[in-house]
């Protein structure tokens, strides 16, 4: 049991880490593409845009936005998330098995070519398993959620951070799975969940 503890505790510690390099490299690789981006003139000839939140992969959640350019101003296209941690849950909450497919769509008070204020959007529709800490079973929740944020954002030549804060709705039809107790199976539970939450947004994208 020790083991499987100090595995767990390496295994975070190394994606921690890794979530580090990855965020000081691009800080670097953005400082850079900054001052490249001031010498050059600004154009919209890049139409598709992808972005990802590094911080979410050390809980094993997978981003992606994928953003087409409409105008100066607004883009729009699909969003994804995948969940894909391993194992139940420890103190700072479950973790979560499944997926999320839904859109996305950004309005920039300037220019998105520019660094500007911003106002961004989501909705996907869920379906994922959730393994809390020292628990025998597992939730199962499928619906949908809906979020908003106004932040900021700050452009490189290539790359570009967007910080935000808003607040995300959610609604989901919720089934509480037990363990079997000495082989005998346990009855399903039913119930619904809708709530709305604060919405933290912190992503890096790339121009392709």
């Amino acid at each position: 049991m020790v083991s499987t503890y100090f595995d767990f505790l390496m295994s975070k510690c190394i994606r921690c880490l890794t979530i580090i390099v990855l965020v000081g490299s691009t800080t670097t690789a953005f400082s850079k593409n900054l001052e490249l981006n001031k010498s050059k003139p600004k154009t919209i000839e890049k139409k598709w845009e992808l972005r990802t939140a590094p911080i979410a992969m050390m809980v094993s959640w997978y981003t992606l936005d994928v953003s087409y350019r409409l105008s100066e101003n607004l883009a729009t296209g699909p969003a994804v998330i995948s969940y894909n941690a391993r194992g139940p849950g420890g103190m700072f909450g479950p973790t979560y098995n499944g997926y999320a497919i839904g859109w996305n769509g950004s309005y920039y008070f300037s220019s998105l070519l520019k660094d500007t204020w911003y106002i961004s959007a989501h909705a996907y529709y869920e379906s994922y398993k959730s393994y809390p800490r020292a628990y025998l079973g597992h939730y199962v929740y499928e619906g949908g959620k809906a979020n908003t944020a106004i932040g900021y954002q700050w452009r490189g030549a290539m790359i570009n951070i967007i910080a935000g804060l808003g607040l995300e709705y959610r609604s989901y039809s919720v089934t509480d799975k037990k363990d079997p107790i000495g082989g005998i199976e346990q009855p399903s539970v039913d119930s619904s969940e809708s709530r709305g939450l604060p919405f933290v947004e912190f992503k890096i994208g790339i121009e392709i």
